[in-house]
């Protein structure tokens, strides 16, 4: 892969699986998605779910101040 793709969102200097960060990425849209349908409860569910994977994600964050 190169390193300097412009189709890559994130910069990836670092070896990192673009698996996991598809699954971070797909959950965190769908906990955004839950949470505009209303579904709170699922919605942070899914949330906390993201957070496991990846406590660091800067959605996370952004979300949560949201909801609070």
């Amino acid at each position: 892969m190169d390193y300097f793709a412009v189709s890559l969102p994130d910069l990836l200097i670092w070896e990192d699986s673009l698996d996991t960060r598809n699954e971070v990425h797909c959950k965190y849209m769908l906990a955004l998605g839950y949470y505009g349908l209303g579904k709170i409860e699922k919605s942070l569910r899914i949330l906390n779910e993201v957070e496991r994977l990846d406590n660091n994600y800067q959605g996370i964050q952004a979300f949560r101040s949201l909801i609070s």
